[in-house]
């Protein structure tokens, strides 16, 4: 780079989960002295609640028509919530398995 220039890097920060991370990161200059630079980032933890405490499905009868019912999941914090559902069942299915739910 020529004297008196400058130039604009992007670093990318990938948190692996809800926690303060720190790192320091050091710019190496040739024919120059290193510079290091603090880097730190918050991931807050998400929150959701289900406002059912279960689902009922009463009397189905095996063979005939499936029974849909619902849950409501809300998002209880004020950043977004991302959100899987995992189920083992074969008898039940959920849409969406998986999502995000944008802050009030």
């Amino acid at each position: 780079m020529p004297a008196g220039s400058s130039r604009v890097a992007k670093i990318t920060f990938t948190p692996q989960g809800p926690k303060s991370e720190e790192e320091v990161i050091t710019l190496k200059i040739d024919d120059g002295l290193p510079v290091d630079i603090k880097c730190t980032g918050i991931v807050y933890e998400a929150k959701v609640l289900l406002k059912e405490k279960g689902v009922e499905f009463e009397s189905v009868p095996v063979g005939i028509k499936a029974k849909e019912q619902q849950f409501h999941i809300k998002n209880t914090i004020r950043v977004s919530a991302v959100f899987h559902v995992n189920c083992d069942s074969e008898e039940l299915t959920i849409v969406p398995s998986k999502g995000r739910i944008m802050a009030d």
